[in-house]
């Protein structure tokens, strides 16, 4: 998302986006609880429009998140 950054947490099975200016962690997707089967969440790239894209590796496949989208 703008003005942030973001991080996947495999062993978590999560995605953390922080606040580039504070540090601090403004958004949590949390893929174990919302029932999305992440396995392994491990590369991760913008799309230009504020949302990201995750590499769900144990599954082979990739999830979307939109920027307007609070959790996958």
């Amino acid at each position: 998302t703008t003005g942030s950054v973001s991080v996947t947490d495999p062993e978590m099975c999560r995605v953390i986006s922080f606040s580039a200016s504070t540090g601090k962690a403004t958004h949590v997707w949390d893929g174990c609880s919302a029932g999305t089967a992440f396995q392994l969440p491990s590369g991760i790239i913008s799309d230009g429009s504020g949302g990201l894209w995750v590499t769900n590796s144990g599954a082979g496949t990739l999830v979307h998140f939109k920027a307007e989208t609070p959790s996958p």
